[in-house]
């Protein structure tokens, strides 16, 4: 059975490389608001494939 020479693309991230965390942001006047924070797969390095 011949094996793939690349990875597989990552499930975490969906094969983009990026995935999209809600952070939590305190605003002015002291409400708490969660925003997108875009990083690099932890899992993937930023590659989009599964190392």
């Amino acid at each position: 059975m011949p094996r793939n020479s690349e990875p597989p693309p990552c499930g975490r991230c969906r094969g983009t490389g990026r995935i999209t965390y809600q952070r939590p942001r305190r605003t002015a006047d002291g409400t708490v608001v969660f925003v997108d924070s875009v990083e690099d797969c932890d899992t993937c390095g930023g590659t989009g494939v599964c190392r």
